[in-house]
């Protein structure tokens, strides 16, 4: 495998890490993200929490798309 293959694979397994963690956590406590907990538990989890963080990395990932075009258009390639 090459060495690019390598750290793709890696970032991407640390970003569903992440991913997970902050579903996980929070100040109501420590809640697995797909257990059948309380009504209350279930409904931070997927309206509270799982919009918070979808909103997060997308925000993230267009983000970083923005700087690419950026880099794209202006012509100073990194």
């Amino acid at each position: 495998m090459s060495r690019r293959l390598v750290l793709l694979i890696a970032l991407a397994l640390l970003a569903g890490a992440i991913f997970l963690g902050n579903l996980a956590l929070g100040s109501s406590g420590l809640v697995w993200p797909f257990n059948q907990g309380t009504g209350l538990e279930s409904r931070i989890m997927w309206e509270l929490r799982m919009p918070r963080v979808l909103a997060a990395f997308a925000a993230g990932a267009l983000l970083g798309l923005a700087g690419t075009l950026l880099q794209a258009v202006s012509y100073t390639h990194l």
